[in-house]
């Protein structure tokens, strides 16, 4: 059984055991996911948002409002209740506990956007939706690869990395790949963490589409 990164986990990220080497997109609301056809991926007819000029406000706006399945509100959020639930109408970056947490999200969004490195998990090209495979693993590293920690070459590995070291419990500044990578794999779209945080907001930005949060 190969260990793949996933983007449906709720509440938290859990890293799912598949028998193939593919990186699941399809995020729904129970733990369980399988490898995704890519129907979703883009939004409506499989298009991947542009960059387009926008603001924080217009960006916070058009994902909370949409009814992607990828753009749930829980996913958009570190604030949780003393029940664990989400906090209703709280949004972004902001939410996470820590200035360092929260810098390190914004860092790895921007970087996201930037160098347009999500890639669709199907053709493994990009536009697409799964940032982590293409701006952390990288577009030619083969997600058993990544998972070791072997090849690891995407345009946003220093801010992957970062984000990283700001959970608590992750790897020190300077650790083998190997360590990233084996936090990164069940964390990738977990909503309480810097990464998890930036890649569901890069998510839900190209499925609903929101262009507006292409600028951040």
């Amino acid at each position: 059984m190969i260990q793949v990164f996933s983007k449906r986990m709720f509440p938290v990220a859990v890293l799912l055991f598949v028998t193939v080497a593919v990186c699941s997109k399809n995020r729904q609301p129970s733990p369980a996911s399988s490898e995704t056809s890519g129907k979703e991926a883009g939004g409506p007819g499989g298009q991947v948002a542009v960059a387009s000029a926008g603001g924080p406000s217009e960006c916070r706006r058009c994902e909370l409002a949409s009814r992607n399945s990828n753009c749930a509100p829980a996913f958009l959020t570190a604030k949780r209740d003393a029940s664990g639930n989400p906090v209703d109408d709280t949004f972004g970056c902001g939410t996470l506990a820590s200035p360092v947490a929260q810098a390190a999200c914004s860092a790895l969004l921007s970087c996201i956007n930037k160098n347009r490195c999500s890639i669709n998990p199907v053709t493994k090209t990009a536009p697409g939706d799964n940032p982590v495979l293409g701006c952390y693993c990288g577009m030619k590293t083969t997600s058993t690869d990544c998972l070791s920690g072997t090849g690891v070459n995407g345009p946003c590995l220093a801010q992957y990395h970062a984000a990283a070291t700001a959970i608590a419990g992750g790897p020190a500044a300077g650790a083998g790949e190997s360590a990233f990578a084996a936090l990164i794999s069940p964390r990738a779209f977990d909503a309480t963490t810097a990464l998890g945080l930036a890649d569901n907001i890069a998510t839900c930005a190209a499925d609903a589409p929101c262009p507006a949060c292409n600028g951040l």
